[in-house]
């Protein structure tokens, strides 16, 4: 995962990428012009100022909205209600003959948030567009008394699992305070494969397992930890950034960046989150070759409807 700063010209079809170098880091970082209207594309080795120049033969890649996506959706990203730090998403998807992709842009302005390429069952790539802050910042849901630390309800939620090969969409209630939540997927019509609804209670030592076609119910103890959403336990900060069309009201807000490692050295994990409230955007999980992805759209702080971490009906009995 590499941070760069990148100017892009989409009518003349040139850009510019430019790698950060990392402090204490000894990998190469580069310099890259691409001027696809004349063919050419230089590339500099920042440490030792070598530039190697080559004809471009390759397409320009498009940022924001490819060509030939199609709408999906319109949603909240960050911490809604709460002035200056959501802002309203618009995503976008199609296929190539090569890769299926994915857009993330402002509303309506369509400025770039976030693209996802999957070419193949195992390629994947992201960039994400962001203006980068780099100033000292503790983000609040780490103290105790941050109010929005309890709980939350997503109305929307997407998850990537490159690992299992899927993205699932799902709606998500988490109470951390209590160590519970659900997630209730979205049946996706025409498609055959199974959807569930889970309740996962960690201070019991329950969860629930509710097959949404058949409406058969599994439960099995719970064993495994709790998932912090958001930032971490042992997470550092890493940057303050705003994402989204800079200045223009809805269309933009300020986030925090977060990483750390597992306690076991096995998982590094990346979190995005609204400044200064810390409501989750993004979490990312690297372990080994497996990658996970988390995003969180349309965010209600507090559980409206305690009903929601009673069992359902099937599992009763």
């Amino acid at each position: 995962m590499e941070r760069r700063r990148l100017s892009y010209d989409e009518t003349n079809q040139r850009e510019r990428v430019i790698a950060e170098i990392e402090v204490g880091s000894t990998r190469n970082v580069y310099d890259t012009l691409y001027l696809h209207n004349v063919g050419k594309e230089y590339h500099l080795d920042r440490r030792t100022r070598k530039c190697n120049v080559t004809d471009l033969t390759r397409p320009f890649r498009y940022r924001g909205v490819l060509p030939g996506s199609t709408f999906q959706y319109l949603f909240e990203m960050g911490a809604g209600g709460v002035p200056y730090e959501h802002a309203l998403v618009q995503m976008f998807s199609g296929n190539s003959s090569t890769e299926h992709h994915v857009s993330l842009v402002t509303y309506p302005s369509c400025i770039p948030i976030q693209i996802q390429h999957f070419i193949g069952p195992n390629d994947y790539e992201e960039s994400k567009h962001n203006l980068v802050f780099t100033v000292g910042f503790k983000c609040l849901i780490l103290e105790k008394s941050n109010p929005n630390k309890a709980s939350f309800r997503r109305q929307s939620w997407k998850e990537v699992d490159r690992s299992q090969n899927y993205m699932e969409r799902r709606r998500l209630s988490y109470d951390e305070t209590n160590k519970r939540e659900r997630k209730i997927a979205e049946i996706e019509e025409g498609s055959t494969r199974s959807f569930y609804d889970v309740l996962s209670l960690h201070n019991e030592g329950k969860e629930y397992t509710l097959d949404l076609r058949t409406r058969k119910c599994n439960v099995t103890t719970l064993t495994r930890p709790f998932f912090y959403r958001g930032v971490l336990p042992g997470s550092t900060f890493q940057y303050l950034s705003e994402i989204g069309a800079s200045g223009v009201p809805y269309e933009s807000t300020i986030v925090a960046g977060f990483a750390g490692n597992s306690s076991t050295g096995s998982e590094h994990h990346v979190s995005i989150v609204s400044y200064p409230s810390c409501v989750p955007i993004q979490n990312q999980h690297f372990r080994g070759n497996d990658y996970e992805e988390s995003n969180y759209y349309n965010i209600t702080i507090g559980i409206r409807d305690p009903a929601v971490f009673i069992p359902p009906e099937e599992c009763i009995g």
